[in-house]
């Protein structure tokens, strides 16, 4: 029961909606009964119609003469929580604007639950008319979005429906899947009342659909007074059957229902008699079955036209201007920084910042004074490190697991007290936290159960990029001189002399690194050779043969004039200490 509760209080948290692997249903509607409608009977409406078959689209938007209508887009996965704030961003600027009429231009495969129901609550009150265009498809999170504006479009060909929360790999316990089903339920309950003519039946039906196995949508139309609405079976009974509405309470778990697990309904988003009025039973007659209950409902543009969810068919900005009349149609496209920071968080992304990060700062610990590599590296950690920041994903103990990390390995290399423990120890604590930082994470900082995949992707791009960082760094650090780019960070003997000369100072010395020729011969150990004015902290130059080497001290501060022995040479780095030192051993 502990785990079962724990799960439960994660999911609700940041279960992710159905994305783009998730099953779509590629034919949303029954077979079942012959008025089973597979297609819609009516051609596709014109642009300047209005579709008549349901209350909730007829009459429709329009806007001043001449006014704005602001479109803003929402594309790709709803998962960052940055993208709540750009959306905010970009409508305060259209309202700003005098904006008549927002347009939210949706293009998303879906994502997390709870980001969702935030921006669907915002877009709820807004001062100013909204539409949901969906431009190719809004699944999952995408609808929710899409009903909390006041009516929606469709481009041709698009999709739209398929909105169960669930968490890719799982099945969830039927508490647990009522238990993220009710909010997400009450959401759209709330968005169909404010924005489908006042009444939650008439369209609620179909997102319930979206939402439940089981649950089936008719169109009816009223005898006497010819409205037209969706329900679900169970106001159907009443409505249509005549049936009471305590005998109709039980048709969600009824045997006659299309889904042949009625026991799960008994616990998960069963279709409920919202039925009221004692005049309405027996008074409304059947149109069509929408949808049977068989699949979760999704739907195309032609479904959602005939069925009254969309207004008209749109596909272009020309077309969207025509519909409602405007003057100007404006696009509120996100910042550069907006842009920037949604790249910087990709995995990929990411992968490389560290392959960076790391190789820039080990040639700058392998040829110390270079400053360029170094100062690379410290921006792709910076990057690395601060893009998941700015979006929320990062927490503060993630950046003190890097911290403790790094620490534990500066450490290890300098002491070497435990022999590579703790720096295996660090380098484990430093990715962990580098991967949890860029991961969807719960209120304790760890990964939901849903973002076990991206856990898993990310960890792999970070490893990977760890083992590349072997060959790359000994083909730079062997080829360091001859390297395009990487050749012109260290001054050759001509440059040197050219800017001695123009300098107007004599410079008699020859500047070498590592293991280049030095009078004919490699640096050795062993040779010796005086510590430049510079000092040695603990990087410097030394001066052997009147030529410049860079080194690095096995100890602390050595000062100018000391007599130093070269230790060890491993590529472009050499390690010396004072001779005295030496000698004393």
């Amino acid at each position: 029961m502990a785990t079962l509760s724990r799960r439960a209080l994660l999911l609700i948290i940041t279960v992710m909606l159905a994305l783009t692997w998730g099953d779509h249903g590629t034919n949303a509607f029954g077979q079942a009964g012959p008025a089973t409608a597979d297609t819609p009977e009516e051609p596709a409406v014109p642009i300047d119609k209005v579709p008549a078959s349901s209350g909730a689209a007829a009459g429709g938007l329009s806007v001043p003469t001449g006014g704005l209508v602001a479109v803003i887009e929402i594309d790709g996965p709803i998962f960052y929580d940055n993208q709540l704030d750009s959306l905010k961003r970009r409508t305060d600027r259209a309202i700003q604007d005098g904006a008549d009429l927002i347009v939210f231009d949706l293009d998303t495969p879906g994502g997390r639950l709870d980001l969702a129901l935030d921006i669907s609550s915002y877009i709820r009150t807004l001062p100013v008319p909204t539409v949901a265009w969906v431009d190719d498809q809004a699944l999952s999170a995408g609808i929710l979005i899409g009903s909390a504006c006041d009516e929606l479009v469709m481009s041709r060909a698009s999709l739209t429906g398929d909105c169960a929360p669930i968490i890719p790999g799982e099945n969830l316990a039927p508490t647990e899947r009522a238990k993220a089903l009710s909010p997400l339920l009450a959401e759209f309950r709330a968005n169909a009342a404010d924005n489908y003519n006042g009444t939650t039946t008439t369209d609620y039906a179909l997102f319930h659909a979206m939402c439940a196995l089981g649950v089936e949508v008719y169109q009816v139309k009223h005898k006497i007074t010819g409205e037209v609405r969706l329900v679900s079976q169970a106001d159907y009974a009443v409505m249509v059957d005549g049936q009471s509405p305590v005998d109709a309470a039980g048709i969600g778990q009824s045997s006659t229902s299309a889904l042949d697990t009625p026991d799960e309904l008994q616990q998960v988003g069963k279709p409920v008699v919202t039925v009221t009025d004692a005049s309405e039973v027996g008074q409304w007659e059947l149109i069509k079955q929408i949808h049977n209950g068989t699949t979760l409902l999704t739907m195309n543009e032609i479904e959602s036209l005939d069925a009254g969810l969309s207004r008209a068919t749109v596909s272009t900005e020309a077309e969207l201007k025509t519909l409602y009349g405007a003057g100007n149609v404006q696009r509120y496209e996100e910042t550069w920084s907006e842009s920037l920071v949604a790249f910087l968080v990709n995995p990929m992304v990411r992968a490389a910042l560290l392959l960076l990060g790391i190789v820039g700062l080990l040639l700058e610990y392998f040829s110390p004074g270079l400053f360029v590599p170094g100062i690379v590296g410290l921006a792709a950690f910076a990057v690395l490190i601060g893009a998941p920041f700015l979006v929320g994903l990062a927490q503060t103990w993630h950046l003190l697991l890097i911290v403790g990390g790094v620490a534990l390995v500066v450490y290890e290399m300098f002491t070497m007290t435990t022999f590579g423990v703790l720096a295996v120890i660090g380098l484990l604590m430093f990715i962990a936290g580098l991967v949890l930082s860029g991961v969807q994470t719960a209120s304790n900082g760890l990964p939901t159960s849903g973002s076990a995949r991206q856990v898993m992707i990310t960890s792999l791009a970070f490893v990977g990029a760890i083992v590349m960082t072997v060959p790359i760094l000994f083909v730079m650090t062997k080829y360091f001189g001859s390297l395009p780019l990487l050749n012109k960070l260290v001054l050759t003997d001509s440059q040197t002399a050219s800017l001695a000369t123009a300098g107007g100072i004599e410079v008699p010395h020859q500047r070498v690194s590592g293991d280049e020729v030095v009078g004919g011969g490699k640096v050795k150990p062993g040779m010796t050779g005086v510590v430049t004015r510079t000092g040695l902290r603990p990087a410097g130059n030394i001066e052997i043969d009147d030529q410049l080497i860079d080194v690095t001290s096995s100890g602390g501060f050595v000062e100018p004039g000391t007599t130093v022995r070269v230790l060890e040479v491993h590529g472009n780095m050499i390690t010396v200490e004072p001779v005295e030192s030496s000698d004393e051993a």
